[in-house]
């Protein structure tokens, strides 16, 4: 079995990387380019990085959805109801759902804003 050996990539091959980033696979660039797809996908990520497309690696593994909201804001006035105070009641949400306790307390904010945390806690808590 040879070892492979790293060639570098060539002002024109990153110039068509660049070019074809968004609209070319890593697989059709290293047919053209002649490269492996680990090498495209290798340099692509790091192009992405430095020009500031979000990556698969970086997107967020907690979105905030519809659900989320409502979570946070029946958790949040059940865990008032229990006695906690604001700051405990955020930190409980926070720990529960794996998030940061300013992502809650942004959450809130908005579902306060817009009405959202009154419809939500219409009907009661759980």
């Amino acid at each position: 079995m040879s070892r492979r050996i790293y060639k570098p990539f060539k002002p024109k091959e990153i110039e068509y990387i660049k070019t074809h980033i968004r609209d070319m696979t890593n697989r059709e660039m290293a047919d053209v380019l002649g490269r492996t797809v680990d090498a495209i996908r290798a340099k692509t990520y790091e192009l992405k990085k430095k020009i500031g497309i979000p990556t698969e690696r970086q997107s967020n593994p907690f979105p905030v959805t519809t659900t989320t909201r409502m979570l946070i804001c029946r958790y949040y006035k059940d865990n008032l109801r229990k006695g906690m105070t604001e700051a405990a009641a955020k930190y409980n949400i926070a720990c529960e759902l794996s998030r940061a306790v300013a992502s809650i307390e942004e959450i809130l904010a908005e579902c306060k804003a817009n009405g959202e945390y009154e419809m939500y806690n219409k009907y009661g808590t759980f």
